[in-house]
């Protein structure tokens, strides 16, 4: 019983927790770290509360994390609202509010793995850290930051983790389990509070496909084409010759993209009438465009969905809160248009909105004034913001890469904003149809019922993450690397497989059989003189093999000519045949399984061959029948007295290839070719003269006067008894295969096999180049500074404060030149085609030359870098004059008429530029720049004023 066993809760809710709630607040009660993995509104933050809560009970602190800093706002505005203000504290870049003594902060992501790097005082007083919206760490840019800071915690901080629902839960548990050498225990979902219903839109009627955890409708896609099909030929099936069926839509092509088409106004003055007259307001429409978002929006401009009594209310709201602002930025026509906009009951959200009016329309759909809101994707990452309903204006979305369909798991991320805990019995999901056919029945079922996204690791080493860890030293790069994500399978493997006591046991019988042939070897024929024999002899097959395989496998016909039938080779292969430089009669050529078929592509893998062994094999007891045909294909014959076998042969294991090809008495040739090759040797074949020209022929020329050369020199070596040679031979051949084998599984159980090592070594080697590491792998004082970047390009920066090209600018060209390195929109104008001071142009032409030579350097260095890619990734120039006439002291408003880019895109950048020069000031103290360090104080003063840095309205 929970009450029983929690007899004083932490917190008490007015309301019975679910089972899955229960089990993580038990668990937390036992100071153990927990993975909620619940739906959209399941109550996953009841959890996070009673962490925030137990912290406060015992005197110790939690941290809040969340995936970006609007969700920080907004959760901090919740938790003061239930914890109260003065227990709730902030910490973001360009804030802190009780950040010093508050049970509970709230930040970034980012902000809690710089506090680990720099060892921050506050982490040892932490006891909770939740992480909000896990799923996030399958982000290609920010993924890794989730992995960091993980691994790096302290192993006494239990973790509360919150996530939508993913396939691997277990598996990422177990990860987190293993790297913090403790339990995780999973509490996982699938119970959604309020089921969903999912419609397709078509001519003005909604047709089902799913109901709750139903299977996909079929007949409701089948009515939705057929009330979407021309009324021309809505009966028409073929009959009469009149006209021709309606094609089934498969949407594999340009020509089946019919379903895509974006509506009118008309239809979306109908669809909203309709959600209007159904009450199914609020809803949330999401588009996966801002441009799309707005436009939709105007169509609607003659459509009003508040009461009197709401539209005064908004008015009141708006007003209120556009007096933050300055008169002139007042009347910024974002601000008038989005004003008019809510008051009507219609909003827009999304990238493109100044900051202050996305929590404008936040809070007033949060309040139900806002009946209608089109949204980008963002939005489904918002807290405490459900809707009746949710309607996609598509299901498809470019990814940064491509325009594709949603995945599983996005669609449901996004429908899960439908359904109201306790005002709503079920959620409403619509897509709308707006053009000929719906999107296809089998896209639309996986989207539906498919599997969600599975929690992928992004873990890549970064120059910063690399000289943290050899600044700090709690940690070496290699253990980062193996405690990722994306090593853990790996890691896991070497565990289960118990490789380290399989190479203890390796390492123990190598020495054994080393030391027995020392003192055996040694006393009758000399170690060093078999050892350079058995040396000879495997250069001398591999370089053969190698040149057998391009001679075999070349197209003109050459391969037939050099091993054909008839031909005599000489072999050898102590341990599998105990036979060395045996001669060998070909018999027949194997292939690869189906190589044989095309004369341009077989793949010659082995020989059949009938093998002379040697004079003592009956002696040995190698009659015996069974050890035979384990051995060889056929039963071992005899003639003249001499036994031979035959055998399944590999090119490496072929010594010679001999000049004979015409052969009446085959023992007798092979006995003959033994006693030419034991006195001076056997003719051999000149393979050179077989080799077809090529892009290769040089180096294939070169090994084959190398296989000559090995040929004198093994023909040299000291001569002993054939029976002695296959013993001692044999002998060695198991040392050096059982040598492979363990240095293979140091290898493996080393930190060379990690997948990440050889970038890793790149990236140590271009920190050496350019003076941020010393000989020892000490960090230097160019490390240091490095070290202080995390906004942008580490590596541009630190070079920038350098080379000094920051020194002779003013304050306000100093951030415009910073400015390239936070924009990262691309612009169709010339990068340099701007009015803007000499010097502030020049300082951008030398930042983009500084950028080429790191990317060239970085492409010497092994690593897979385009120096101009590298340059105009890391740089875009697009908002230099833009923030150039910002910091001089013009008003916004202006500053918006000299780039298409949108107000929240400028003030996104603005704001993370403060971030940056605080980050260059910080460069210019540890490097000793005092009058660098005034002028960046003197930048960000420049530009941190009016609408941009307007306070937050979820803080103030």
């Amino acid at each position: 019983d929970f009450h029983s066993y929690i007899p004083n809760p932490a917190m008490r809710y007015p309301f019975t927790l679910d089972t899955f709630q229960q089990q993580a607040v038990a668990r937390l009660e036992r100071n153990e770290s927990v993975f909620v993995a619940a739906h959209t509104s399941a109550g996953k933050t009841v959890v996070a509360e009673y962490a925030v809560a137990l912290a406060k009970q015992r005197g110790t602190r939690c941290i809040y994390t969340s995936p970006i800093k609007a969700l920080s706002n907004q959760k901090f505005r919740d938790f003061s609202l239930k914890f109260g203000s003065e227990n709730v504290g902030l910490i973001t870049g360009d804030l802190q509010v009780n950040a010093d003594d508050s049970t509970c902060l709230i930040m970034t992501t980012e902000i809690l793995r710089s506090m680990l790097y720099r060892g921050a005082d506050l982490i040892r007083d932490i006891e909770f850290v939740v992480f909000d919206e896990v799923h996030y760490i399958n982000d290609s840019e920010r993924g890794v930051v989730w992995e960091e800071v993980i691994i790096m915690l302290p192993a006494y901080v239990n973790m509360i983790f919150l996530s939508a629902t993913t396939p691997n839960t277990f598996e990422f548990s177990d990860w987190i389990g293993r790297t913090k050498r403790r339990p995780v225990y999973v509490m996982k979902t699938n119970y959604r509070p309020v089921p969903l219903s999912h419609y397709l839109w078509a001519n003005l009627k909604l047709h089902t496909v799913k109901e709750g955890n139903s299977k996909f409708y079929d007949k409701g896609h089948q009515e939705a084409s057929k009330a979407l099909r021309p009324k021309d030929n809505k009966n028409n099936n073929g009959n009469n010759g009149k006209s021709k069926p309606v094609p089934k839509s498969t949407g594999r092509g340009p020509k089946n993209m019919e379903w895509q088409a974006q509506g009118s106004k008309a239809q979306w003055m109908s669809l909203i009438r309709f959600l209007e007259r159904e009450d199914l307001t609020p809803t949330v429409v999401f588009s996966f465009s801002k441009k799309k978002c707005e436009e939709i929006a105007n169509m609607l401009r003659s459509l009003s969905l508040n009461t009197a009594s709401e539209c005064s209310a908004v008015q009141g709201f708006t007003l209120q809160t556009i007096a933050r602002l300055s008169p002139i930025d007042q009347t910024l026509p974002q601000v008038l248009i989005v004003c008019e906009m809510v008051k009507r009951g219609i909003g827009i959200h999304h990238g493109g909105l100044l900051p202050i009016l996305k929590e404008m329309v936040e809070i007033l759909f949060s309040r139900n004034l806002i009946k209608v809101l089109f949204a980008t994707e963002t939005f489904a990452m918002g807290v405490n913001m459900p809707a009746k309903a949710v309607v996609y204006n598509s299901i498809r979305k470019h990814d940064g890469t491509q325009f594709r369909v949603l995945e599983p798991g996005e669609y449901t991320q996004m429908a899960g904003r439908a359904g109201r805990r306790g005002l709503d019995k079920v959620g409403t999901v619509i897509m709308c149809c707006f053009g000929e056919t719906p999107p296809p029945i089998g896209m639309l079922r996986n989207m539906l019922t498919g599997s969600s996204t599975m929690l992928r690791s992004q873990f890549r080493l970064t120059y910063n993450m690399i000289l943290n860890l050899l600044r700090v030293e709690e940690m070496s790069v290699e253990s980062m690397i193996k405690r990722s994500f994306s090593e853990f399978a790996t890691q896991r493997a070497l565990t289960s497989k118990e490789y380290p006591k399989l190479l203890a046991r390796g390492q123990k019988t190598l020495l054994k059989l080393q030391e027995q042939f020392d003192a055996e070897a040694e006393q009758r024929i000399g170690a060093e003189d078999i050892e350079e024999y058995f040396s000879s002899c495997n250069q001398l097959m591999e370089l053969n093999s190698e040149l057998l395989l391009h001679i075999t496998n070349s197209n003109d016909g050459s391969g037939d000519a050099v091993l054909q039938p008839g031909r005599i080779i000489l072999i050898s292969s102590a341990r599998k045949h105990e036979i060395v430089r045996a001669p060998a009669l070909i018999l027949e050529s194997e292939f690869s399984s189906g190589g044989a078929t095309s004369e341009t592509s077989k793949i010659l893998e082995s020989l059949v061959c009938m093998v002379l062994l040697p004079e003592h094999h009956i002696s040995e007891g190698k009659e015996d029948q069974n050890e035979s045909k384990a051995r060889s294909l056929n039963d071992i014959g005899s003639s003249m007295q001499r036994y031979y076998g035959i055998y399944q042969i590999k090119l490496n294991q072929i010594l010679f290839s001999s000049s004979e090809t015409e052969i009446e008495n085959v023992m007798e040739v092979l006995i003959d070719a033994e006693k030419a090759e034991m006195s001076s040797g056997m003719p051999l074949l000149n393979m050179l003269d077989f080799l077809t020209r090529g892009s290769d022929i040089v180096e294939l020329r070169n090994r084959g006067s190398l296989v000559d050369e090995l040929a004198v020199q093994l023909r040299s070596c000291q001569s002993h008894s054939h029976r002695t040679v296959i013993k001692y031979y044999a002998l060695l051949e198991r040392i050096y295969t059982l040598q492979e084998r363990v240095q293979s599984l140091s290898h493996l159980l080393s930190n060379e096999s990690l997948q990440l090592f050889p970038d890793f070594l790149h990236r140590k080697s271009v920190l050496r180049t350019l003076g941020y590491l010393d000989e020892n792998e000490t960090v230097a004082v160019k490390g240091r500074v490095a070290c202080e970047v995390n906004t942008c390009d580490e590596l541009i920066v630190t070079e920038m404060v350098f080379e000094g090209i920051l020194n002779d600018l003013d304050p306000t060209e100093i951030v415009a030149a910073l400015s390239a390195l936070i924009y990262q929109q691309k612009s169709n104008d010339d990068e340099f085609d701007i009015e803007v001071p000499e010097s502030l142009l020049n300082c951008c032409k030398r930042m983009k030359t500084i950028a080429i030579n790191l990317g060239q350097l970085q492409k010497d260095h092994g690593l897979d870098v385009d120096p101009l890619d590298y340059a105009e990734s890391s740089m875009k120039f697009g908002l230099v004059h833009v923030v150039y006439e910002w910091a001089i002291g013009v008003p916004f408003c202006e500053i918006c008429q000299l780039t298409d880019a949108q107000e929240g895109s400028i003030v996104r950048c603005i704001t993370r530029l403060d971030e940056l020069c605080r980050e260059v000031r910080n460069c210019a103290r540890v490097v000793g720049n005092p009058t660098l360090y005034r002028k960046m104080e003197a930048a960000s003063t420049a530009i941190k004023r009016d609408i941009v840095f307007a306070a937050s309205l979820y803080v103030s």
